[in-house]
């Protein structure tokens, strides 16, 4: 799937951010933060434009409806980050760590992870449009009650990821390792998956394949 790329300038003024005490509602446009660690803040609707954060650490780091527009992450920590209900258009997140980040009630347009480790990440009740999922970790990542429109996933591990009423119509899981995942039965109407997961599937429904 083709997704549209952040708009990012060709250089960008290096931002220090490490140490800064981030206010609510506060915007940052047009810069590099790099080599950086930010710890303990706690902010509401704080927006990024035309960013990139690259081997920059997030620790202990709170910004709900936090808008991303424009923005990379590159070889990031955002581990346990709370970005619940936060905007993101035209966002990379390229060789991160996010176990465990919250990003509950979010919407992802034009949104790309890529070699991520997103396990236990919390994507529950999310809108995603024209979005790609790609040599990610998503083990045991929660998208329950989700709305996906044209998202792709492509050799994602999805071991023991939740997908409860969350409709996976048109949805491609033929390239993803699914063991243990979690569907209800009528959420996989229309799923698209491969005759190797079609038996994982039978056997969680209990049924006996005969030769």
């Amino acid at each position: 799937m083709k997704i549209a790329k952040p708009a990012l300038a060709g250089s960008m003024e290096a931002v220090t951010l490490g140490g800064y005490l981030f206010g609510d509602e506060e915007q940052f446009s047009s810069g590099l933060c790099e080599d950086e660690t930010i710890r303990d803040q706690e902010a509401v609707s704080v927006s990024f434009s035309k960013f990139i954060f690259r081997r920059t650490a997030l620790h202990q780091v709170a910004w709900p409806k936090v808008e991303l527009t424009d923005v990379r992450f590159e070889g990031c920590d955002l581990s346990n980050v709370d970005f619940s209900g936060a905007l993101l258009h035209r966002v990379e997140f390229i060789d991160c760590k996010m176990v465990g980040a919250v990003f509950t009630d979010s919407t992802f347009r034009n949104t790309r992870f890529q070699g991520c480790n997103c396990s236990y990440a919390q994507f529950g009740f999310t809108n995603w449009k024209e979005a790609v999922l790609e040599d990610t970790m998503l083990a045991s990542a929660d998208f329950t009650e989700s709305k996906l429109t044209k998202l792709h996933l492509n050799s994602c591990k999805l071991q023991k990821a939740e997908f409860l009423r969350t409709n996976l119509a048109g949805i491609d899981l033929s390239s993803c390792e699914i063991e243990g995942i979690s569907i209800p039965l009528e959420n996989l109407k229309g799923c698209i998956i491969s005759q190797e997961q079609a038996v994982i599937f039978a056997e969680y429904l209990g049924l006996v394949l005969k030769d």
